[in-house]
């Protein structure tokens, strides 16, 4: 699913897509400047079988979302999170050790 730089997309929007698409494996979602913690953790929760994340740019979320897609999205072999700036390098290691088969890009700058 792409839906890179698509500014409508918000919480309610993720949540809705959550409960909808549990085996979604593949997510674009870059540049998406209204997703917050809320609406990023609901659809964590729900992807459990996600092996490929692209979040560039996602600047409303914080080391909280990056948490719950740690220990849910098991799966996961790729995340993007440049320019993730509320991110912290803490919350980026932590998440490397829970994912050891997982390729984490990350720069706060983007």
């Amino acid at each position: 699913l792409n839906i890179t730089q698509c500014h409508q997309v918000a919480d309610l929007n993720l949540r809705n897509m959550a409960t909808s698409c549990t085996r979604l494996r593949r997510l674009r979602m870059g540049y998406c400047r209204n997703v917050t913690d809320e609406g990023f953790k609901d659809l964590a929760r729900f992807v459990t079988a996600l092996e490929f994340a692209d979040l560039r740019g996602l600047r409303k979320i914080s080391d909280a979302s990056l948490h719950k897609v740690a220990s849910v999205a098991r799966l996961l072999t790729h995340l993007d999170i440049r320019g993730c700036q509320s991110l912290s390098l803490t919350a980026v290691q932590t998440a490397k050790r829970a994912l050891p088969e997982c390729h984490v890009i990350f720069s706060s700058v983007s």
